[in-house]
């Protein structure tokens, strides 16, 4: 007898083997997208600490901190985040029972300078508010309360 067709067993294995497959591609794939979030999230959480610290570095200082100035790269321009990354920073007066009042806002570009905004009255605490995008269009925000340092606010 001539057999020139497929047995069932041999579809049988065929269709699991094509399912193993795929859920095991599933898997991987699922696992490289999970860890590159990961990472965009990571370098944002990084960027972020590492402004905030900056600016509390240089508010530590009474002159600085009524110039509400942010932190600038050595050209006086505003500090990069990492690339495809962007951000805007709010900066508001945040003394409690009262309406935060918003003293300055920064969004950044290229080389952007940044400048000081000199407080019209003494502002004994600030938020700073610092808005992260990350490239894949994740936005997270990150806030810090300022009390003025000796001489600095009140």
């Amino acid at each position: 007898m001539n057999n020139k067709g497929v047995t069932i067993i041999e579809i049988l294995i065929a269709i699991a083997l094509i399912g193993v497959i795929s859920i095991l591609s599933t898997y991987f794939l699922s696992g490289f997208q999970l860890n590159s979030a990961a990472q965009y999230d990571t370098n944002m959480q990084a960027f972020s600490r590492s402004y905030m610290d900056d600016v509390r570095a240089y508010w530590s200082i009474a002159g600085n901190y009524k110039s509400n100035m942010l932190p600038i790269n050595g050209s006086g321009q505003a500090v990069a985040p990492p690339t495809g990354y962007k951000y805007k920073v709010d900066v508001k007066t945040a003394v409690p029972s009262t309406t935060p009042v918003n003293i300055r806002s920064l969004t950044y570009a290229p080389a952007l300078v940044v400048t000081a905004v000199n407080d019209v009255t003494p502002v004994p605490l600030k938020s700073v508010i610092l808005t992260v995008t990350t490239p894949k269009g994740r936005v997270e925000v990150f806030t810090l309360q300022i009390a003025a340092p000796a001489g600095g606010g009140s």
